[in-house]
């Protein structure tokens, strides 16, 4: 799935990923892990989708 924040296609709470500690930081990436497993859904279809904490 792709999020295009900047063309209102979609939406990242940058302040959940941000909270968490990183297990691994590069220059372009972030690597966290939530303590609890996520939920993903998505419509093929549609083409829509959501991540649930």
């Amino acid at each position: 799935m792709t999020i295009n924040d900047f063309r209102g296609d979609g939406c990242v709470h940058t302040s959940v990923l941000d909270a968490l500690p990183a297990v691994q930081e590069t220059t372009h990436v972030r690597h966290v892990r939530f303590t609890k497993p996520l939920t993903i859904k998505v419509d093929g279809v549609h083409r829509e989708g959501i991540v649930q904490q």
